[in-house]
Parts: C-alpha cells; sequence; structure tokens
C-alpha cells in the first residue's frame, strides 16, 4: 500500500472554534469591564474608608450589589471586601454567610495591588467554595480611596456563572438545521492551555478534568488555529482547534491578562472499526495512459504529493502530468501568490496553481511536475506537484465526505480515505474538489496576471 499522509483541511476547518471563541472573548471582555466599573461605586469608597463597617452599612452594600447582580444574571454572586481582604457585601441572600469571611486566595492579594482603575484581576479557573466548589472564574478590580486614588482600600469580586454561560456559548454556536439529528456527532470541547476542561457539550467530558490531546495543539498561539482529520476515541473526526486572540484591548499585548484558551470543534465522520479499505494499487506509471475501470463498486483515484500531503484525483479526470522544465515563458504572479500563471496545453489555456497553503502544507522543495487535470468540458487546471504516486481503487462505501459546515466551504478537499486497521501507516489521504479549485483559486486570479518568465 502507497504511504498514506495526514491531510490537513484548510484553515476554514476551524471556523466553527474560532465563532465560539470569539463569542467567548467578547463575552469575558464585558466582564472585565464590569468589575473596574462597578469598584468606582462612590457608596463602595465611602463605606470602605471607614473605621467600623456596621450593620447598616453592610445591608447599604448588600442592597446596591443585589440591584446589580439583578440586572447581570450571568454572575451567580458579586461580594465587595476590605483591604485585609474580609468580605463586607454580598448580592445574593444565599450568601450572607460569607460576610466576615477572609479570603486567602492570591487573587484577592494581586487586587489589592492592582496599581489604577484600569487594572483588573482573574483567577485560574479553579474550584471555589464562591461557586459551590465548581471551576470558574472570578473577575476583579481594587475599590480605591476617594480622597487618594493611589490608596487600595478594598475590592470586588463578581462570579461567573461559567457551567452555564459556556455551555450556552457552546450550544448557540453549534445549532443549525442541517445538525439538527446529528447533536451527537458535533462537539466543542473548550479547555485551558494546561487542558483543564472549561466546558464541552459531549456529555462524557467533565468540567474540570484533563483533556488528552496532541501537545502541539496547545503550542497555538493567540489566534493560530489547525485543522486535520483525527482519530479519537475510536472514531475518525473532522478536527478544528483555534486559540484565543482576545477582544480590542481585552488580553492584548496592552493587557496584563493572559489566559489562552482553546477550543476544538470535533465533527464525526466515522467509525474506526467499521472503516474498512480495500485500496489496489495500478503499479501504471501516472503519466501513462489513465484510465478509470469505473467499476460499480470502486473508484479510480490518480495521486500524488505535494510537501508531506498525498492528495488524490479521480483518474477520469487527469489529462496528463508534464515535467515542469518543459514550461516556457508564461504569465506568473509574484512568488509568494498561489496562482503561478498559464501554460498552453492542446490549444487550450491551463492555468498553473499551487496549492500548498490551502491544505496548511508549507513546503519549500523543489516541484517537478505540473499535473494537468480536467474540468468541465473544455477547460483544463494546472496543479504543481512534487512527485506522482500510483493509482487507487476504493470502493465507494470508503470514501467519507467532509461536512463543509465545519470545514468551511472554501476547502479544497471534498473527502477522505481512511486506512485499514492492520495498515502500516494509519493517515489518511484526502481527495481534492477540482471545482472548488476552479472557483476559488483560478478564476478570480484570470485578470491579475504580469508577464514573467515561470
Amino acid at each position: 500500500m502507497a504511504k498514506l499522509t495526514k491531510t490537513m483541511v484548510l484553515s476554514d476547518s476551524a471556523f466553527l472554534a474560532d465563532l465560539i471563541l470569539d463569542i467567548m472573548d467578547r463575552n469575558l471582555y464585558e466582564r472585565a469591564n464590569d468589575c473596574r466599573w462597578w469598584a468606582l461605586t462612590p457608596d463602595f469608597r465611602t463605606i470602605l474608608e471607614s473605621a467600623n463597617i456596621d450593620a447598616h452599612a453592610t445591608r447599604k452594600i448588600n442592597t446596591i450589589l443585589k440591584q446589580i447582580n439583578a440586572l447581570y444574571t450571568v454572575y451567580t454572586n458579586l461580594f465587595v471586601y476590605n483591604k485585609d481582604g474580609v468580605i463586607v457585601g454580598v448580592s445574593q441572600n444565599s450568601q450572607e454567610h460569607l460576610i466576615g469571611a477572609r479570603l486567602s486566595n492570591t487573587w484577592v492579594e494581586s487586587t489589592l495591588k492592582l496599581s489604577n482603575t484600569s487594572k483588573y484581576f482573574v483567577s485560574e479557573f479553579e474550584k471555589s467554595p464562591l461557586y459551590n466548589n465548581e471551576h470558574t472564574y472570578i473577575y476583579n478590580a481594587a475599590i480605591r480611596s476617594s480622597s487618594d486614588e493611589s490608596e487600595v482600600i478594598g475590592g470586588i469580586g463578581i462570579v461567573f456563572d461559567s457551567k452555564l454561560q459556556f455551555t450556552q456559548m457552546i450550544k448557540e454556536s453549534l445549532s443549525s438545521p442541517k445538525h439538527e439529528m446529528k447533536k451527537d456527532t458535533l462537539f466543542s470541547v473548550l479547555t485551558t492551555q494546561n487542558q483543564t476542561i472549561i466546558a464541552s457539550n459531549n456529555t462524557n467530558l467533565n468540567i474540570g478534568d484533563t483533556f488528552s490531546m496532541d501537545k502541539k495543539f496547545f503550542m497555538l498561539k493567540n489566534g493560530e488555529s489547525l485543522s486535520e482529520i483525527v482519530e479519537y476515541k475510536g472514531d475518525y473526526y473532522a478536527l478544528g482547534v483555534k486559540c484565543s486572540k482576545g477582544y480590542r484591548e481585552y488580553k492584548s499585548s496592552t493587557d496584563d491578562y493572559v489566559n489562552n484558551v482553546y477550543n476544538f470543534v470535533f465533527s464525526y465522520i466515522s467509525n474506526v472499526a467499521q472503516t474498512r479499505i480495500d485500496i489496489q494499487e495500478d503499479i501504471a506509471d501516472i503519466k501513462e495512459n489513465l484510465v478509470a475501470q469505473n467499476e460499480k463498486d470502486s473508484l479510480e483515484i490518480a495521486t500524488f504529493m505535494v510537501g508531506s500531503k498525498w492528495l488524490g484525483v479521480k483518474t477520469q479526470d487527469v489529462i496528463e502530468a508534464m515535467s515542469i522544465v518543459a514550461l516556457n515563458s508564461t504569465l506568473k504572479l509574484d512568488e509568494d501568490h498561489h496562482f503561478k500563471g498559464t501554460m498552453i496545453y492542446k490549444d487550450s489555456i491551463v492555468s498553473v496553481i499551487d496549492i500548498q497553503k490551502f491544505i496548511q502544507e508549507k513546503y519549500n522543495g523543489t516541484y517537478t511536475e505540473v499535473i494537468i487535470l480536467k474540468y468541465g468540458e473544455k477547460g483544463y487546471i494546472g496543479i504543481l506537484v512534487n512527485s506522482l504516486k500510483n493509482i487507487a481503487s476504493v470502493e465507494l462505501e470508503n470514501i467519507k465526505p467532509l461536512d463543509e459546515y465545519i470545514i468551511g466551504n472554501g476547502t479544497l478537499i471534498q473527502s477522505v480515505v481512511f486506512p485499514s486497521k492492520d495498515a502500516q501507516s494509519q493517515d489518511v489521504l484526502s481527495i481534492l474538489n477540482i471545482e472548488k479549485i476552479q472557483a476559488n483559486l483560478v478564476e478570480p486570479n484570470l485578470t491579475h496576471m504580469t508577464k514573467k518568465s515561470f
């Protein structure tokens, strides 16, 4: 069997992961604003400046916090504490037993050291008695003296209802009429950088547990994404992963708060045990006459390599493979552009493109061949490749289409073929969609060419 190499789909495959993270960052940006704004409440500052806080003052703080919490239901509790970390007021009647308790958390100490009103401090995503001993984030801001802004006299803490709010973000983002019957085949997992699960709509994954995935995903930097086919708990999935990028100044280069959150969106493709392939290899060179046998239950796939990615197209769509040295003067864009110009083949214009950026491949080597593919009745497309492979006969039932709702409608990959359990390699063969190559990469560039040598 030819070596099957894992093929990543386009960066568009992470668009749902990006959507959920964008909603999350926008939501938590408001939490950072809330605590800083409420820390400026004049009554809080006046009461905390007094030597003794009596029952009347406590009721006043409680009343104000209750009024705020009634309008902002994303919080389970709001509380005010003095410069010693002692809670002096809460927003919920059920939490009044906390009044007088001294907080020893590191985030309290850090909050009381904040330098100005633009700063805030957030707890780690951790269990807290302030949230029924479940995991959450607590946002804090320092309360400063009215007479001396440099003096911190206490702080305000707001307990984010993370379990409900994060789950709702995922649910609303993944809701689609197209997937009403496929709820168990599409799920998202939000995690911290240390792989702690923040939220998931997969009932088998618990908040606070460690999410066991390849470490490479947690090395993504702010805004970076990765998409690929993975095997997870006995099934194949199209996976999109994204690292949060923040919103406006929140978690930006001007913000002290650093907290990378990772979103994994899984879309079910097939069960590993039930996915069988029977690839019969033909040693015929792809340059020779490639005529598919068109057997009833199988499809002939002509294959080739672009960098480390093993790709395929239906043999009936392959016209010829030509050596790149045979190309003469042609029209060409700059070297970084995917459109590499045109060539003449049998009195027809062939657009030549490099697809490596659109399969998340970084290939710095030398291309050796141009595979000419048929498009429509009379059209041709040329794809640069660095090596030609064999022809595979694949059973139709083993060709698994990718869900465009997950991978994005701009992807060049339309389906995948998985190896058998006893195969030497457990990677994936990806089949290209010629129509999308033409529509997305060729046609938009035909009017923007400049003449150079290939």
